[in-house]
């Protein structure tokens, strides 16, 4: 697992950075769309990442009602305000602000993510991040799953002078997060103060990126090459710079995706879809 590096690591290259725009989706809430399914490749096994608001929940329309799953995991990550989760398999959580929820829809699985009552009462900013976590295909059947990892549990580390980082998933010198996943990663929230250097080992053959979350980097996505062994940060600017730090072992799989299923290939997409119509996921009321 990832560590401060230390030695002559071959350096990662960094393949391609670009800046994600922010736009309005049909819910009025503005998102970044790092990246989808169809373009994941160079993130494997990562799927998807958006950064949805900041926003003030009053002017969106935002909130996801009673929608299937099939084939991957799914990581939420809020900053600002609230979501509440209900699932088929009985799963339900009122998550605030730093608190993480994943979800293996394995097999299939009918969830919602809606504003909690208390905050569509209140008002209030939402912010936060959806990821998506591929599953391999011999797993693309294992049994749903739901947990919840509270703000004041996510382990911490300093790895570098004016580095600290919330170790979310996987570990990151000794703090390691309790999430437990099906592939092996490591998710962090970086945070890193004017001027900060910070380089941290990775296995060969393992994806990486960074993408920045704060002002004025906002939207900025980079992605490392899996051959190098290390991984280099820096904040060249006159503010704290938040970053995701993310990455994970490839599966070099096909990738079929239509909407909420994912799987390796169009015959599964669509044995997906009829197993979902079906009632296959259960149900959940609106």
């Amino acid at each position: 697992m990832p560590d401060s590096a230390e030695g002559a690591a071959a350096p990662a290259r960094a393949i391609g950075t670009a800046v994600v725009p922010a736009a309005l989706g049909p819910d009025r809430m503005p998102a970044r769309r790092a990246f989808v399914p169809e373009q994941s490749r160079p993130f494997d096994p990562f799927l998807m990442l958006v950064q949805f608001g900041p926003c003030e929940l009053h002017e969106t329309e935002w909130g996801f009602g009673p929608h299937p799953h099939k084939g991957f995991e799914t990581i939420t990550y809020m900053l600002e305000g609230g979501i509440e989760h209900r699932d088929s398999r009985g799963g339900h959580a009122v998550l605030g602000p730093g608190d993480v929820q994943w979800m293996t829809a394995g097999a299939g699985i009918v969830h919602a993510e809606e504003p909690p009552a208390a905050l569509r009462e209140r008002g209030g900013v939402v912010h936060g991040f959806q990821i998506w976590l591929n599953l391999p295909a011999a797993l693309k059947e294992t049994a749903p799953g739901f947990g919840v990892l509270r703000a004041g549990d996510i382990p911490r580390a300093q790895p570098a002078p004016g580095v600290a980082v919330r170790a979310i998933g996987g570990r990151c010198g000794e703090a390691e997060s309790p999430l437990r996943l099906h592939s092996p990663l490591f998710l962090w929230h970086a945070t890193l103060a004017p001027s900060a250097r910070w380089t941290f080992a990775k296995p060969a053959g393992w994806s990486a990126l960074s993408y920045a979350f704060s002002e004025p980097a906002r939207g900025r996505l980079t992605a490392f090459d899996r051959a190098g062994e290390a991984v280099a940060l820096a904040n060249d600017g006159a503010a704290p710079l938040d970053l995701l730090v993310m990455g994970g072992r490839p599966f070099d799989e096909p990738i079929a995706s239509y909407g909420p299923f994912v799987m390796n290939t169009r015959a599964e997409i669509a044995a997906a879809i009829r197993d979902y119509q079906s009632g296959g996921m259960g149900d959940l009321p609106a």
